[in-house]
């Protein structure tokens, strides 16, 4: 029977294979280096070769190409074009609509909606049946987080028809909100 005892209190570490395999490394490391450097230099030398031969031939630098400003101005026309359709499909109506709803109650009717996307806001033709009516809508649209600024463009009175074929008096009214998306 052979018994084996082992006093050691750790493991052991054969540090020659761990060294070994570090120069090993150090050393591919070092060689891709070189090769690296070496392909810049020689990338750099071309390059200058290129630039002799181009000024040579044309004298048309590569550093400074030539720039027609007519397609410079085509260019920025075609982008405020595109921003202009991407600001416009940002728009979600559903959003809008929601906000709206939230601060129409009865006695509101809204007849029309027409956003301007240039400045952010939009115009809201409504009707309302009276006075205090309107006056509690435009104070709800003042205190929701969703407008910025209300602007009263326009208000009068008109005659309209309810159901039943009866009319009755209301108050037409036009207002501007900033910031409505």
């Amino acid at each position: 029977m052979k018994l084996t005892l082992n006093l050691a209190t750790r493991d052991y570490l054969d540090r020659r294979k761990v060294y070994l395999t570090y120069g090993i490394l150090l050393a591919i490391a070092g060689v891709i280096l070189v090769f690296n450097v070496m392909s810049v230099l020689h990338s750099q030398m071309r390059m200058q070769t290129v630039r002799g031969h181009i000024e040579e031939i044309g004298g048309v630098s590569v550093d400074e190409p030539a720039v027609d400003p007519a397609e410079v101005e085509r260019l920025r026309r075609r982008i405020v074009f595109a921003n202009d359709i991407l600001a416009r499909e940002s728009f979600r109506w559903t959003r809008l609509l929601n906000n709206l709803e939230e601060v129409v109650r009865r006695g509101i009717t809204i007849e029309s909606l027409r956003p301007n996307y240039r400045e952010g806001s939009l115009r809201v033709t409504a009707l309302a049946r009276g006075l205090g009516d309107l006056k509690s809508f435009i104070s709800r649209i003042q205190s929701s987080p969703h407008f910025e600024t209300v602007y009263l463009y326009e208000q009068n009175s008109q005659e309209v028809e309810v159901p039943g074929g009866t009319k009755r008096q209301a108050i037409g009214f036009t207002l501007q909100l900033q910031g409505a998306f």
